[in-house]
């Protein structure tokens, strides 16, 4: 079961958000049909394809799809909502969940957000993999070093083919 996070607010406006897009239709469109799926777009609220996690039938992967093609980035940030409101979907036992966060890193709540983590899946993440589009927050391997984060590794949106090395960050 995947339930996918994605951040739609001010600061996604554009280049980020159609990165974002592009991401999940590519992840949402090859599950399987034995894969289940939810998901919640948010900004200044956050709004739920659906109450339970759905089969990934073509249909529900057009729903899902057109629902975040519907979003060009818009209000705030408000990434603790969603992150509650992911949290207390009804579980089915017979699943694994996963979550994916897709978010530009624009918020002010990290260890809040960690906090929640913690407290509900007994969890200390350790380790933040980013789709990383250009004019992200400067600061954002800092910043989650000093959240809790060991370590940050970042893609640059382009095939693997082309990209002359990988690169790995060790917060301090």
């Amino acid at each position: 079961e995947y339930v996918f996070i994605v951040d739609v607010s001010g600061s996604m406006y554009g280049y980020p958000i159609n990165i974002s897009k592009k991401l999940l239709k590519d992840l949402i469109g090859s599950l399987r049909p034995a894969d289940r799926f939810n998901v919640i777009l948010f900004a200044g609220d956050s709004r739920l394809l659906s109450d339970r996690s759905l089969p990934a039938s073509s249909e529900n992967i057009g729903k899902a799809i057109r629902m975040i093609e519907d979003h060009g980035g818009s209000g705030g940030t408000e990434i603790l909502p969603a992150l509650e409101k992911a949290l207390s979907l009804q579980a089915d036992n017979e699943y694994a969940r996963t979550f994916i966060i897709a978010t530009d890193g624009y918020v002010s709540v990290e260890k809040e957000v960690f906090q929640l983590i913690r407290e509900n899946l007994g969890l200390r993440p350790d380790v933040c993999w980013i789709a990383d589009c250009p004019g992200h927050h400067a600061q954002l391997p800092q910043i989650l070093s000093q959240s809790g984060y060991d370590y940050y590794v970042f893609w640059r949106c382009m095939r693997r083919d082309v990209m002359v090395s990988d690169f790995r960050w060790r917060g301090l």
